[in-house]
């Protein structure tokens, strides 16, 4: 059973919702696909929807796009801003799959207008943001919960990279996932067994490359002055009311920061959310100011593909155009107008217009453009891989620019005219040179399984229009979802286990910098979502218990067994799983001998037990000490009490070390683990009705103050009938102390205590109360460690 079926049977079950996490481009959405598939397939009369609940407008509309587009049979309606633009009585009764903002969907709720009872399924795109007073949130805690047991639909919810969580503590993340799946009442569905091998292989040890370079500085003052033109006008369609939909660009640090860096932008959302913008637009000016604005977002990309000459023979026509048609306008329309001509002379592009009248463009001349910065770096790579010797796959925009492509690669000598050719669809006759494909088909269409098919050796993903954008909510892309799937892996059955192509993007160095910051996010993210699916807090007193007594005190507090937990830990440090080699003694006892590779040399560990599991736990358990005695275990596993129970205490040293892995075990030399990222101790006091931890007695005092703590002390007398004691007092404060013996004090006292409280309020209401789905820790937190593959089905479809 793959990753994807078994993220569907967990859906399936009665009582079970569920959040899924995989690292940005490698399928993440084709779990949810998959889920969404199978849902509208055993879908009744009275629940006839699956509803995808989105962050913000533009993820709306690509998602629905998306939808669309892999074929799954339904009739998918695309829902944001005001709830007057839609006739939803209409709408509900002909879609099958709505996609819709939280906020838009909370308000329809709250009216009357739809009943999440009619939905077989909840999708939470991007569920992290299910915390405070967010639409997501609300409609989830005052909505669903109250919807009887059996009418209820399911959730599934997905976690993305939140990069502006780089700055939080490992501990704090980790409390944000515990919180999350607490309030849902959902499981983590994290790959496991092979497929968590698989998975941390592609991430570890990829065979993607990037192809970083930086723009010319025409190319880059026409984006600049582009880019500041057309939201300068959007801004004019929100002072006058004529656009309900929200802003184009998310997320700029600076305002300056949205002009220099535009490649972060997420141009495939800005595309539709102009688009969506003109079909619900009744204004003649809203209307002209936003087919305008869609040419200026085409000039941009003809910019960063082709060239300055080539953008500026898209935008002074359309910039002479739209100053015609603005110029004949009504009296009511000249505020309007005037607004217009104050943002085109503070945008500064007359000066690039100006000259570009005086020189001419490149058709005046009859000759090609000269090079864009881009078309260098391809012309370049495809010597490099020496294209007349192998089948190599250029992805462009669309097929008007596969065919500029193609010509500028002729024109350059990298390709020849009988072996170059633009493909795009049936079967690929060409087995050597260079093939020009679409985004569109290698996204939807199924060109990847034809290349494959075909060995072809390399793949560039040119097309700079879904490369890695931060500017954002989705941190995937299209380039990040093709090429992550496709590079080492063979997708054809007809030639199982061959190697798959070497897959390149071409990115600025703006966005391989950002890329860096999106892996750091993913693996931070997948992190704290295995420590909270292996326990969370007794998980963390377990491995202290083994940095202050060692391996020869079994733990109560390792909830998974320590050679699945060990095996989890390798994968995420260094990609490589441990080893066991498990043997018979001549006695009765059984030997084991766990390998690891987290070192520059390998390291073993030996252990023996009654059974062979029980001889391959108790090798695993000295590992497990032995990195967490080091400090190791701290690269991966980041929290302050790990860190601090480090800090504090002295290393073993090797003669120590060696007693410790065993007899006849290696001594671990040369520690190689990442760098270790210090994060600073403070005091904690618990709310024990909330479950958060706070930093002083002040905070504390604050938070006991907030409308949520007085809620949550409410909600629990109704649920336990009384009084909740101690609800205003703070519950086992955990200091941060120094030393073997202090810590030890604390790890008896405080965190004892700590272990046995509820983390959430609703972790205690599902222990009392009957209404709430009836699931044990052990199945919250636990999936089977059978999992057969990951990427099963992950070439099926798009991202």
């Amino acid at each position: 059973m793959g990753y994807i079926q078994q993220v569907s049977s967990l859906v399936d079950t009665p009582t079970t919702n569920e959040l899924v996490f995989l690292p940005t481009g490698l399928g993440q959405m084709q779990v949810v696909d998959h889920v969404i598939g199978a849902a509208l397939r055993t879908r009744t009369a009275l629940r006839p929807h699956v509803v995808f609940c989105a962050v913000r407008p533009g993820q709306v509309l690509s998602q629905a796009t998306r939808l669309r587009e892999i074929g799954l049979g339904a009739e998918v309606g695309a829902y944001c801003g005001g709830d007057f633009l839609y006739d939803f009585g209409k709408e509900f009764k002909e879609k099958d799959v709505l996609v819709i903002t939280a906020g838009l969907l909370m308000r329809l709720v709250k009216l009357g207008v739809y009943s999440l009872e009619r939905a077989k399924l909840l999708v939470l795109h991007d569920a992290i943001y299910t915390t405070r007073n967010h639409p997501m949130n609300t409609l989830v805690r005052e909505y669903y919960w109250k919807i009887p047991l059996e009418e209820r639909p399911k959730i599934l919810g997905t976690l993305a990279p939140q990069l502006h969580a780089l700055i939080r503590p490992f501990d704090k993340l980790r409390q944000s996932v515990r919180k999350l799946a607490h309030g849902l009442q959902a499981g983590i569905a994290l790959p496991a067994g092979r497929a968590l091998e698989s998975l941390s292989a592609r991430i570890h040890r990829s065979g993607l490359v990037f192809e970083a370079y930086d723009t010319y500085p025409e190319e880059q003052d026409l984006i600049m002055a582009t880019v500041r033109h057309f939201l300068a006008l959007w801004d004019v369609l929100f002072k006058f009311n004529l656009n309900p939909f929200g802003r184009l660009i998310h997320f700029p640090k600076t305002e300056e920061d949205v002009l220099v860096n535009p490649f972060q932008h997420d141009w495939e959302q800005v595309e539709l959310m102009v688009l969506h913008s003109m079909e619900y637009c009744d204004s003649r000016i809203g209307k002209i100011i936003m087919q305008h604005v869609q040419k200026c977002v085409d000039a941009v990309l003809v910019t960063m593909s082709v060239g300055h000459q080539a953008g500026m023979s898209v935008l002074r026509p359309a910039v002479e155009d739209f100053l015609l048609a603005v110029a004949s306008h009504t009296e009511d329309e000249t505020a309007i107008v005037n607004e217009i001509r104050a943002s085109i002379q503070s945008a500064d592009l007359e000066k690039h217009i100006d000259k570009e009248r005086r020189f001419g463009g490149f058709e005046a001349l009859g000759s090609l453009p000269p090079p864009s910065s881009r078309q260098t770096v391809l012309v370049s790579l495809l010597q490099k891989v020496n294209a007349r010797g192998n089948l190599v796959c250029v992805v462009a925009r669309h097929e008007m620019e596969a065919y500029e492509l193609r010509r500028a690669c002729l024109a350059s000598g990298v390709s020849q005219e009988d072996q170059s050719i633009v493909w795009t669809n049936g079967a690929l006759a060409l087995s050597t040179g260079t093939v020009f494909v679409t985004e569109h088909s290698m996204v939807f269409e199924g060109a990847r399984r034809e290349l494959l098919r075909t060995c072809c050796s390399h793949v560039i993903w040119f097309s700079p229009r879904s490369v890695i954008h931060t500017s954002g909510f989705d941190m995937d892309s299209n380039a990040l979802s093709v090429m992550r799937q496709m590079c080492g892996v063979a997708d054809s059955g007809d030639t199982p286990g061959v190697p798959g192509p070497r897959c390149h993007i071409i990115a600025t160095s703006s966005q391989v910098s950002q890329w860096a910051e999106i892996s750091k996010a993913d693996q931070q993210l997948l992190a704290a979502s295995e420590f909270v699916v292996a326990g969370d807090a007794s998980l963390e007193e377990g491995l202290l218990q083994l940095r202050t007594k060692g391996a020869s005190s079994m733990s109560e507090h390792l909830l998974p067994s320590p050679s699945s937990l060990l095996h989890t830990l390798c994968c995420g440090m260094c990609g490589i799983p441990p080893s066991f080699n498990v043997y018979a003694t001549p006695g009765e006892l059984w030997q084991a001998e766990a390998t690891l590779a987290v070192t520059e040399e390998e390291a073993s560990f030996v252990g023996q037990g009654v059974s062979a599991q029980e001889a391959r736990d108790a090798s695993a358990l000295r590992a497990l000490s032995f990195l967490t005695t080091s400090g190791l275990i701290t690269a991966y596993w980041k929290t302050t009490a790990l860190d601090n129970s480090f800090k504090s205490g002295r290393v073993l040293d090797t003669h120590s070390l060696s007693a410790d892995c065993g007899v006849g075990a290696k001594s671990p030399f040369n520690l190689s683990g990442p760098k270790l990222f210090a994060q600073s101790a403070s005091e904690r006091l618990i709310c024990s009705v909330c479950g958060i931890a706070t930093t002083s007695e002040a905070h504390l005092t604050e938070h006991q103050k907030g409308r949520r703590h007085k809620k949550n002390v409410e909600r629990l007398t109704q649920q336990l009938g009384g009084r909740v004691p101690n609800a205003d007092r703070p519950q086992a404060p955990s200091r941060t102390m120094h030393g073997r013996d202090q810590q030890q004090d604390s790890l008896e006292g405080a965190g004892s205590i700590v272990a046995g409280l509820p983390s959430t309020l609703s972790d205690l209401a599902r222990m009392t109360s009957r209404d709430l789905p009836n699931r044990q820790p052990s199945d919250l937190w636990h999936l089977p460690s059978s999992i057969s593959s990951l990427l099963d089905d992950f070439h099926a479809s798009p991202r």
